[in-house]
C-alpha cells in the first residue's frame, strides 16, 4: 500500500501496487496523496482491466452494451485494446490511471447518492430527461461529460427532480 508521510515540507511515498489502493486514496479525498499517488502507479493493464470488470458492471446488471464496450469507452481505448490489457503485465500510463481516478470519483458518489453500487448502475443506463432521453453512460466518456453527470447527481442528492 501506498505509504506518504509529510516532515518537514517533504512528502515520502512508496508506488501503488493496485487498483484498490488507489481507490483507497480516492476515497480519502486527500488530492496532495492523490497527486503522489497517481505519480507512482504500479500495477499492471492486467490489474487495471479486472478491477474495471469486477468493479464497474457486475455480471448480473443488464447493460445497452457489452461489457468489454462499455469499459473500453469510459478508459477512452478501442475494445480490443481493452482486451489486450486483460494478459499484459505493462504498468499502467500515468494517463489511464488519472482516468480510472475520475470514474472512482463517480462512481462513488453515484454509490452514495443511491446508496446502493446496483441502483446507480442502473441509472447510469437508464434513458434521463434532462440528456434528451440518452443514457447518463453516454455522457461519461470525456470529462465535461463526467463533470455534467455529477452535477446530475448533485441534483439528485439535494431533492431536485430528476
Amino acid at each position: 500500500m501506498t505509504v506518504i508521510n509529510e516532515s518537514a515540507g517533504s512528502v515520502y511515498f512508496t508506488t501503488i501496487k493496485n487498483p484498490e489502493e488507489l481507490e483507497r486514496i480516492v476515497s480519502s479525498k486527500n488530492d496532495k496523496k492523490l497527486y503522489f499517488a497517481l505519480k507512482n502507479i504500479n500495477f499492471t493493464y492486467n490489474a487495471l482491466f479486472r478491477y474495471l470488470v469486477e468493479e464497474f458492471y457486475p455480471e448480473n446488471l443488464q447493460l445497452s452494451k457489452s461489457r468489454s464496450k462499455l469499459l473500453s469507452e469510459l478508459m477512452e481505448v478501442s475494445e480490443s485494446t481493452f482486451y489486450r490489457w486483460k494478459k499484459s503485465k505493462k504498468k499502467v500510463e500515468e494517463k489511464y490511471a488519472e482516468r480510472l481516478t475520475e470514474l472512482i470519483h463517480l462512481y462513488t458518489y453515484g454509490e452514495e447518492v443511491f446508496e446502493s453500487k446496483a441502483s446507480f448502475l442502473e441509472w447510469l443506463n437508464s434513458p434521463n430527461l434532462h440528456l434528451d432521453m440518452k443514457l447518463p453512460i453516454e455522457y461519461i466518456d470525456s470529462i465535461p461529460g463526467i463533470r455534467y453527470v455529477k452535477h446530475l447527481l448533485d441534483k439528485i442528492e439535494y431533492g431536485a427532480p430528476i
